[in-house]
């Protein structure tokens, strides 16, 4: 079995076109076709059926098609791995509200124990973070995540809880609850990150107690945005508690405990990462690192 027969095989069937798979990765037509025979003759049965669109997979060809594209994606997962055992870093990842809280105890510890200049660090969005993560282009992140347990192929080894709150400025009404209900919430304009942000996400998550999709007058690109026009009396937000602590002209207003949401900041790694001796150590400082 050739790992190319396999990534052919799989563009097949994702596409349905011959032409399409040379196209994609430089061949002819007739080099795919080769690649789909030899699987053919080597799995003894048909993997394609032809029809007016082009070809889909057979149902032998549906279970090749899963496995295939385990065993691709575990090749190229290898083939970083022993790639990356001999550069001697560490590759860390952290969001911005999460690193806030985090990385300045975890550089300290590095710089501490002689190791600051192992560690190569990646600033990024929590979502594309684990992403990276996944696909072997980070080994560890610090980032934040509306669920409690560990996503899938990662190994969560420190974890903290934290809160929302809704912001207001002190001109707003608002600022002078102690406390509010979604549904109160109901007509107030909103400033939130785009979707697919965490923040967002949490966002139309807590207007659904109040049965309501949320009225957004802007999508800022970073908290300090939200925070800016917040304080203008533009809009209120839902945000993480620590990212307004110690600002004067803006209220933090607390969720009603029945509809309180929580985020959870957490250090993972990946589950498949096999360590060197220098990215052990490294690991050994993550999991010493007092936050308080």
């Amino acid at each position: 079995m050739q790992l190319t027969d396999l990534e052919y095989y799989i563009s097949l069937i994702e596409t349905g076109s011959y032409t399409a798979v040379a196209q994609r990765y430089g061949i002819s037509q007739p080099a795919v076709s080769r690649a789909i025979m030899r699987l053919t003759e080597q799995y003894e049965t048909e993997l394609l059926t032809r029809h007016r669109g082009g070809v889909v997979a057979s149902d032998a060809g549906k279970i090749l098609y899963q496995r295939a594209k385990q065993i691709v994606s575990l090749a190229s997962e290898t083939d970083q791995e022993v790639r990356h055992a001999g550069d001697q870093l560490l590759r860390l990842g952290y969001s911005t509200i999460a690193g806030n809280l985090w990385m300045p105890a975890i550089l300290t510890a590095f710089i501490q124990n002689g190791l600051i200049d192992r560690v190569h660090t990646v600033n990024d969005y929590s979502a594309n973070l684990r992403g990276m993560l996944t696909r072997g282009k980070l080994d560890a992140i610090v980032y934040s995540s509306l669920v409690a347990d560990a996503e899938r192929n990662m190994q969560v080894l420190r974890k903290q809880r934290q809160d929302f709150s809704i912001i207001v400025s002190t001109h707003n009404p608002i600022s002078n609850y102690e406390s509010v209900t979604a549904n109160t919430l109901r007509n107030e304009h909103f400033i939130t990150r785009r979707k697919g942000h965490l923040v967002r996400s949490a966002l139309e998550r807590y207007c659904s107690f109040g049965g309501f999709r949320p009225k957004i007058i802007y999508e800022a690109r970073d908290m300090d945005m939200i925070t800016h026009l917040v304080e203008r009396n533009l809009g209120i937000a839902l945000l993480m508690d620590v990212t307004v602590q110690g600002n004067p002209r803006i209220r933090k207003v607390h969720l009603r405990r029945d509809e309180q949401l929580h985020y959870f900041i957490k250090l993972a790694v990946r589950r498949s990462f096999i360590p060197n001796e220098t990215q052990r150590r490294c690991l050994d400082i993550l999991k010493q690192v007092r936050f308080d």
